[in-house]
């Protein structure tokens, strides 16, 4: 889907309401002194709620935690979300059900033109990002417009998601590749 965000005031707005709620969520301390920490979390809960489009149940996403609109961003249930996680879901994000993603994780659902003339002009590209059930994504792995990933599958640290990644993978590097599989669920 090509698009331009520069002179959108709804696009802009969506930004901004979810910056404003994600610097309530990333201020929240569990470790605050004096602060219940159920509190917090409950705190948190609420603001996932009204941040994201869809989530089974609260999913645990430490701080610090950005998102460009949440609105397009899906999380099934028992999520795991490590810190520093990102996700730009210019397009839709699906994250299904058991998934645990490694510190530093980047989901970005958009990309610019290479032709310079093109990219001048403001107009971009988002793509679907959809993670299957039981994923585990390690630490600083990027996910690019576009990638599916199945269920089951492993992706190593550091790895690049361009494409399709059939389910019960391990893959791993820069493209990822599948190097081997895991055993299916039962």
């Amino acid at each position: 889907m090509a698009y331009t965000s520069w002179d959108s005031p709804e696009l802009e707005m969506g930004r901004l309401g979810a910056m404003r709620l994600l610097k309530r969520y990333n201020q929240t301390d569990p470790f605050e002194e004096g602060v219940d920490r159920a509190d917090v979390y409950r705190v948190r809960a609420e603001i996932l709620e009204s941040l994201l489009g869809d989530i089974r149940d609260t999913p645990t996403i430490e701080t610090p935690f950005t998102v460009l609109y949440g609105c397009n961003t899906s999380i099934g249930s028992n999520f795991f979300g490590n810190t520093g996680l990102a996700i730009d879901d210019s397009a839709f994000v699906t994250i299904g059900d058991n998934v645990i993603m490694g510190p530093d994780v980047h989901l970005i659902s958009i990309n610019h033109p290479t032709d310079v003339k093109q990219r001048l002009t403001g107009v971009m590209y988002a793509r679907t990002i959809s993670i299957g059930n039981a994923c585990w994504i390690g630490a600083r792995v990027t996910i690019l417009p576009g990638a599916s990933i199945g269920q089951g599958c492993t992706i190593g640290a550091g790895a690049v998601v361009t494409g399709r990644i059939p389910e019960y993978s391990v893959a791993v590097g820069v493209p990822a590749k599948v190097i081997g599989e895991v055993s299916p669920l039962e």
